[in-house]
């Protein structure tokens, strides 16, 4: 009887779930030939003064990074490649970088992690960038014919495949809010590179199913969304105005995207409501990054600044982006994505802080709203925390730490924190126990209030 009531202690995830860690290609490993690695050497651009520079050196120092994620119990690995570092000019393939990205495929394979790839996480070739980058209609086809090199020459080491990582957040900060090269604030852009970015997604999905979906010894090739979800959720719950607000946010930042997949109809701001059949369903599932709720008080802006969003006392705290601490936010974007009936992964979710009982408790809370979710019907089969390894965390360089894993920029070294370890029990036992959530539920007692 004790045993089965230990047994019913815990919170137990589905069997086969991925339990893993993402990293960027740019943050990490850095690089010299894209828009981002021009932009931050010019003064004033990255807060804390920094450069890319090499990062923390993961294109040389994979392997320890990686034997680093199998001694911390994972079994998936989320990662990018650079595109600039692929095809440093327009048609021109660098094959000793496509056989340096085959070798971390297979370090990955090695350890028995299933690599979940990603085309393009944020950083363009400068050639495509002085080109008029993804304001131009070109940058689809430039888009398609990278993906259909990079399936012949990685198709025989991945199963599965995310093409554009965060379309919504890329367009808005570099074309409409201005924080991100080349920093515009140009509506008709935004809207042009986010239509650009949904034909691209679908152009790679094809291109990907094309190449491998047919004759092929292993099962066929899994291809999805990297979607930013903020859960827009009204300041004041009794103002109507407020709950409009919100709700427009939503449809807008989050939904419009994701219903263009699913039916084919492209509606603002990507386009008018015109059906491109390219488009429908190109998803095997919905991948989504969650951070935080984001607080809207109508005819107000101030869920524009990332830097001092509103917040409110029902929060478990306030990360070193500013952001709050809002496990129950994960818990209804889970809710609501059920709609679309996909297969849901977690691609990113973490926080940046000093305090490391913080990234446990946050790592424990929010597992437990995705529980929450699963247990009422949503089909979630795969968590990636961010990052494994800290990481250059674009404008505000290296000050954020986001890692599993310290990382020591003057010597490289790499220390596992102790959050790495609680969920390290957490894929062993594939699953949350009562103890753990008692200790940071107590945690999350003590923040309340700190937002």
């Amino acid at each position: 009887m004790a045993s089965g009531s230990r047994e019913e202690s815990v919170l137990r995830f589905p069997k086969g779930f991925l339990w893993g860690s993402a990293i960027s290609a740019y943050q990490t490993e850095g690089g010299d030939n894209n828009q981002w690695s021009a932009w931050e050497k010019q003064p004033g651009h990255i807060k804390d003064g920094s450069v890319c520079g090499k990062a923390a050196d993961f294109y040389h120092l994979y392997e320890h990074d990686l034997e680093l994620a199998k001694e911390l119990g994972h079994n998936t690995f989320r990662f990018s490649v650079e595109w600039s570092r692929i095809e440093p000019r327009e048609g021109e393939w660098d094959t000793k970088e496509v056989e340096h990205y085959r070798d971390v495929l297979k370090a990955i394979r090695k350890r028995g992690l299933e690599p979940l790839i990603t085309l393009h996480h944020t950083t363009n070739p400068l050639w495509m960038e002085e080109g008029g980058g993804w304001v131009d209609p070109k940058s689809v086809e430039l888009f398609r014919c990278y993906t259909s090199y990079l399936v012949s020459e990685f198709g025989d080491l991945v199963n599965l495949w995310t093409a554009i990582n965060e379309p919504t957040a890329y367009a808005a900060t570099s074309y409409m809010l201005g924080k991100s090269p080349p920093c515009e604030s140009d509506l008709a852009k935004y809207q042009s590179v986010l239509r650009h970015m949904l034909l691209a997604h679908a152009e790679a999905y094809h291109a990907i199913h094309d190449a491998l979906g047919k004759n092929r010894a292993r099962s066929a090739p899994k291809v999805g969304t990297v979607k930013d979800i903020n859960y827009f959720q009204p300041y004041n719950e009794k103002s109507a105005k407020d709950r409009n607000e919100a709700s427009f946010l939503h449809k807008f930042y989050n939904a419009s995207f994701l219903d263009a997949i699913k039916t084919g109809k492209v509606i603002p701001p990507m386009g008018t409501g015109e059906h491109i059949d390219i488009v429908k369903d190109a998803w095997d599932f919905i991948g989504f990054n969650y951070y935080s709720r984001t607080l809207v008080r109508a005819g107000t802006e101030e869920f524009l600044h990332e830097d001092k969003p509103l917040t409110r006392k029902d929060s478990v705290g306030v990360t070193d982006m500013g952001y709050e601490i809002y496990p129950q936010g994960i818990y209804q974007v889970i809710k609501w994505l059920k709609e679309y009936n996909k297969p849901i992964y977690i691609t990113e979710n973490g926080i940046a802080v000093k305090d490391d009982t913080i990234r446990a408790m946050s790592i424990v809370l929010h597992l437990e709203q995705v529980h929450k979710a699963i247990r009422e019907g949503a089909d979630v089969q795969a968590y990636y925390y961010w990052s494994l390894i800290d990481n250059f965390e674009w404008d505000s360089g290296f000050s954020k730490k986001f890692g599993l894993v310290e990382v020591d920029y003057k010597t490289l070294k790499r220390t596992p924190r102790p959050s790495s370890y609680i969920y390290k029990e957490i894929i062993k036992s594939n699953g949350i126990t009562a103890d753990m959530l008692k200790k940071y539920r107590a945690v999350a007692d003590k923040q309340k209030g700190k937002a």
